[in-house]
């Protein structure tokens, strides 16, 4: 356990309030603040209780060499606070440089999500292009599968029409030809039986001329 000197010595220092570290910006320079201040304090304190290396002497000046001391310290820290206060801006440029460079890393996040999800609805999209396109051609060849197919049975019935019209015009062809053999008979027979029946006129009128004869 600490002494009862240590324990006064630190019950004089002046207490840290501010709970902040070095990502906190503004708090952090007030935390820095307090512990320069609790620092000086306790050097003060050192020297007001001749528990340090300074001695108390008269200068030229008729000042003490401790006030000179203090001038000094107080000096070294306003330059302590200035170098602080400079690094504690670059280091806030710093973070203000590394919170940009983080939203810039998150907005390149956002954009590659955005991005992604741009090549994933062209892709949903692209194969939606491709299926309409693949059922399109099926749909096509059916379709020029049906027109061949059509184009067969009409070439097979047109062929099967022509023949069926040959085959009438060679019948119609034979009817004629039997048609003109017929009349050439038919004219034959009706000669034979016109020159037939002359002959059964004379043939009869000789009998009558004969019959008149028998009956004179």
């Amino acid at each position: 356990m600490a002494d009862e000197a240590t324990r006064r010595a630190v019950s004089e220092i002046p207490l840290l309030k501010t709970n902040s570290g070095p990502r906190d910006k503004e708090l952090w320079v007030q935390r820095l603040r307090e512990e320069y201040l609790a620092l000086i304090k306790y050097v003060e304190n050192n020297k007001q209780a001749d528990n340090d290396w300074f001695r108390l002497e008269s200068n030229k000046e008729g000042t003490s060499s401790l006030e000179a001391e203090l001038d000094r310290v107080r000096s070294e820290r306003d330059s302590l606070n200035l170098q602080l206060f400079n690094t504690i801006q670059h280091k806030v440029a710093l973070a203000q440089e590394v919170e940009d460079w983080q939203l810039l890393k998150q907005q390149c996040y956002e954009m590659k999500l955005k991005q992604d999800s741009v090549d994933l609805e062209w892709s949903q999209h692209r194969a939606d292009l491709e299926s309409d396109l693949g059922l399109a051609r099926a749909q096509l060849e059916q379709w020029q599968n049906q027109d061949r197919e059509r184009r067969r049975v009409e070439g097979e019935e047109l062929k099967e029409l022509s023949n069926h019209n040959q085959r009438l015009v060679e019948q119609l062809s034979e009817a004629v030809r039997v048609q003109h053999e017929l009349m050439s008979e038919l004219r034959t027979l009706r000669e034979e039986f016109e020159e037939r029946d002359m002959k059964n006129s004379i043939r009869t009128a000789r009998i009558e001329g004969l019959q008149a004869e028998v009956r004179l």
